[in-house]
């Protein structure tokens, strides 16, 4: 093993061993060796071959670029606890000088499941040339010699090498449209030089192409939607208008008629009087003639019957009540129903219902009418949310939710120096996106997925968590992290 400074070590990997896996580690020396560097299923008992020797080299070889063990803890029986849940830090978050595929294949022979791990020492080798050439150093035994003769001068020149190789496969990267592959690089490069200014200038220039895109699309979606509204124009808002109302019908009771006052009950009217056929005048008449004997009703082919003479005056027609008027259906008042409308993202966002101002708050309990009804949730963390809410007669609980949460903001405080290094570290993957320095930033806009996330950073050479909340700005203290 060779120092820093040059000075060559004698050592061996040591023995790490379970001399009697029955005895549970009960009996004095059942351990030979460092626990620090068994291979899981050595420590279940299960019989150990060349792939649990490569994972006693990976432990040793992420502590060759790392400077740390990748399992520590302070009892023995705890350190076998942490090999066996097999989730070793990331390297590059200890030191992201190393570079993705050193990292990567520092993890890869740590696996828990030997089936995932390194095959074989051929493989490790072919692995271990590739990150070296990959790094710029296409002689390394060369390398090493003259490292061990002068490490003062040949350190730097080797840091320089990978400085290039990185930004030249990071231009490369870059040209070829794998952004995520190409910030690595670059990342790398700002962790090894912090101060260079060809890997800030393709940083800038990749975080400008980044806004340039998102500012497009949002401008395309816009046309788009202003185009649709155009080709809809009035006959969409009087198809929405003629929906509600469609829906209003369907969904509100039969009106009841109002029922009218009876008329009092009375003898059907006689049949209206017969012409009177006018004659000549007579003389008067000193008796009155005798009634005539009621006879059947004359049918409709006979002529009527003319009236007869009387000496008593004709008294007026009598007037027919008229019938009164059909009741008139009148619609009864559409009640409003209860409705409890919540914010599904427990957030207290302001609400709009009909342009009605409803206040801010997470649930809110109203009297609606049933029906569509137009609603605007409003947060300063997220975009607004519109749309259309149908309020039923038999349904009280309705989910509402804010919108697209809006970016985060990050500001770095108390750096020792300016041009320190601050990358993004991406949960699903581990790769660290680099954002820029303390100098060149101040402050740093976090795409968000949720209105509240916890993120990782690293600054420098140290992690930090922290816990973003979508359109607001949260302060890192470079030295304490708080």
């Amino acid at each position: 093993m060779v120092r820093e400074d040059g000075v060559v070590k004698l050592t061996d990997f040591g023995i790490a061993a379970i001399l009697d896996p029955e005895e549970k580690f009960t009996a004095t020396g059942a351990i030979l060796g460092s626990p620090a560097h068994l291979a899981p299923e050595t420590i279940e008992g299960k019989p150990a071959d060349p792939r649990s020797d490569l994972f006693s080299f990976g432990t040793i070889f992420y502590w060759l670029s790392t400077g740390e063990m990748p399992f520590h803890a302070p009892t023995p029986a705890a350190l076998l606890r942490k090999i066996l849940e097999g989730n070793p830090k990331d390297p590059r978050l200890v030191r992201p000088s190393i570079g993705d595929s050193q990292a990567k294949l520092v993890l890869r022979c740590l696996e828990r499941d030997p089936a995932k791990r390194i095959q074989s020492a051929r493989e490790l080798r072919e692995s271990l040339e590739a990150v070296l050439e990959e790094s710029g150093i296409v002689e390394p035994l060369a390398t090493l010699a003259r490292f061990v003769k002068a490490p003062g001068e040949e350190g730097p020149k080797v840091r320089a090498q990978i400085v290039e190789a990185c930004l030249r496969r990071g231009a490369a990267d870059l040209g070829a449209g794998k952004t995520t592959a190409a910030l690595a690089d670059f990342g790398r490069v700002l962790a090894l030089d912090p101060k260079n200014e060809e890997a800030r200038s393709l940083v800038d220039r990749v975080r400008r192409r980044s806004r340039l895109v998102k500012l497009a699309r949002r401008a395309a979606i816009f046309v788009a939607v202003a185009g649709v509204v155009a080709l809809a124009g009035v006959p969409a808002l009087r198809f929405a208008q003629r929906t509600r109302e469609q829906w209003r019908a369907q969904h509100t009771p039969p009106a009841v008629a109002a029922e009218a006052p009876a008329p009092p009950r009375q003898t059907p009217p006689p049949p209206a009087p017969e012409p009177v056929q006018p004659e000549p005048p007579k003389t008067a008449v000193e008796s009155p003639t005798p009634e005539p004997k009621e006879t059947p009703a004359p049918r409709k082919e006979r002529p009527a019957r003319s009236a007869r003479p009387t000496s008593r005056k004709p008294s007026p027609p009598k007037v027919i009540a008229a019938a009164p008027p059909p009741p008139v259906e009148t619609k009864p008042e559409v009640k409003d129903v209860p409705a409890t409308l919540t914010i599904g993202s427990r957030l207290p966002a302001r609400l709009f219902i009909d342009n009605k101002d409803q206040g801010s708050a997470i649930v809110f309990r109203l009297q609606l009418a049933p029906g569509p009804h137009d609603f605007v949730v409003q947060h300063q963390c997220c975009e607004e949310n519109r749309g259309v809410i149908q309020i039923g007669p038999n349904k009280e609980l309705y989910p509402l939710d804010v919108g697209s949460p809006k970016p985060g903001h990050l500001r770095v405080t108390n750096a020792a120096d300016p041009d320190t290094p601050v990358y993004l570290v991406e949960d699903e993957t581990g790769n660290m996106m680099p954002l820029g320095t303390v100098r060149d930033v101040a402050r740093f806009d976090i795409p968000m997925r949720k209105p509240t996330e916890e993120r990782r950073f690293v600054i420098g050479d140290r992690e930090r968590k922290k816990t973003l909340e979508a359109g607001r700005v949260v302060t890192i203290d470079a030295q304490d992290g708080r």
